[in-house]
């Protein structure tokens, strides 16, 4: 009988280690937070405002868009982070990277790696040249059309800022 409770007892102490061992990691991964490539989606232009949809940027998490200037074409990125959607511009300039993936709570340039925080846009970790350069947010709207609306005005000012070293 002894030996029966003996292994009675050993496998729910092996049971407990391994349900144990199981939340650690996923508590880990949790941590870290899951990675979302860019997807690029095509933002309409009307006038000064430009939209983009809102469920593009909750359902995919990470959108990279682009709008035409009479200085050149610039590249924005938003994405839904803590809750929350972001937009900014999309432009590591040392580099000359035009694209970030979210992982986690941080923005990682698809061309050097530079780390930046997606809450702040500053530079975290990476090429210190690049880092100098911190992602300028964009003013934004949610509307009742299910449209993220901006200024173009906005998107130029914010693409012009991250074109110089530290925030305004």
């Amino acid at each position: 009988m002894n030996k029966k409770l003996f292994i009675i007892v050993l496998a729910i102490i092996i049971l407990g280690a391994g349900l144990a061992l199981a939340s650690c990691s996923s508590a880990g991964a949790n941590a870290q937070g899951s990675t979302f490539s860019p997807t690029k989606v095509t933002a309409t232009v009307n006038g000064d405002s430009v939209s983009i949809p809102a469920n593009a940027v909750t359902s995919n998490k990470n959108v990279e868009f682009d709008v035409a200037f009479s200085q050149g074409t610039a590249s924005y990125m938003a994405y839904y982070s803590n809750g929350a959607v972001q937009v900014r511009a999309s432009v590591c300039v040392p580099c000359q990277g035009r694209s970030f993936t979210l992982k986690g709570n941080t923005l990682v340039c698809d061309t050097c790696g530079t780390v930046f925080s997606a809450q702040s846009g500053k530079g975290i970790s990476g090429v210190a040249a690049c880092q100098n350069y911190p992602k300028a947010s964009v003013t934004f709207s949610q509307n009742a059309d299910g449209t993220i609306t901006m200024a173009k005005s906005d998107l130029l000012i914010a693409f012009t800022n991250t074109l110089s070293p530290g925030l305004p």
